[in-house]
């Protein structure tokens, strides 16, 4: 009897719902940016408010492209899993490579303008959650063995 292939999705079509939402993600982040440029444009905020608005936009944009990264980042990898071992190893790593992108961009965002606390902490959080969720993945891998009829299990 052959191997049986490791089936990442549980339903088949959850695939094309998840880079349907990601290419949404990309669409909607495209029209955000548009929606700045014209604004930029019109000149009707205060260099004050104008900062504070920017500071806003770009958390919403930053936010739009995370998502965008992490659903075509599942996609992606649940094409090409051939394990449950090798999806979690995957998962982490594109989730702790994002943390270290959205660290980045919040150290970015910090020094062009004054961001407000609460956006802070929201940063933060978000940031907290994509290390969790990274390491989790790790973990997961690290403790997935092999049982003795060649199927991958969490132990």
């Amino acid at each position: 009897m052959g191997q049986r292939q490791f089936p990442y999705w549980k339903w088949a079509g959850l695939r094309w719902l998840v880079l349907g939402a990601g290419v949404l993600q990309l669409v909607s982040l495209a029209m955000q940016i548009n929606d700045w440029i014209e604004l930029a444009g019109a000149g009707i905020f205060s260099a004050a408010e104008w900062q504070r608005y920017c500071a806003g936009e770009a958390l919403h944009c930053g936010c739009t492209g995370l998502l965008a990264a992490v659903f075509l980042g599942c996609f992606v990898i649940g094409q090409r899993a051939k394990s449950r071992r090798e999806a979690r190893r995957a998962e982490g790593v594109m989730l702790l490579v994002l943390a270290v992108v959205w660290a980045a961009g919040v150290i970015g965002l910090h020094i062009a303008v004054a961001v407000a606390l609460e956006q802070t902490f929201f940063e933060l959080v978000l940031l907290a959650a994509l290390v969790a969720g990274g390491g989790v993945s790790l973990w997961q891998a690290a403790r997935a063995a092999k049982t003795t009829n060649g199927e991958e299990t969490a132990i």
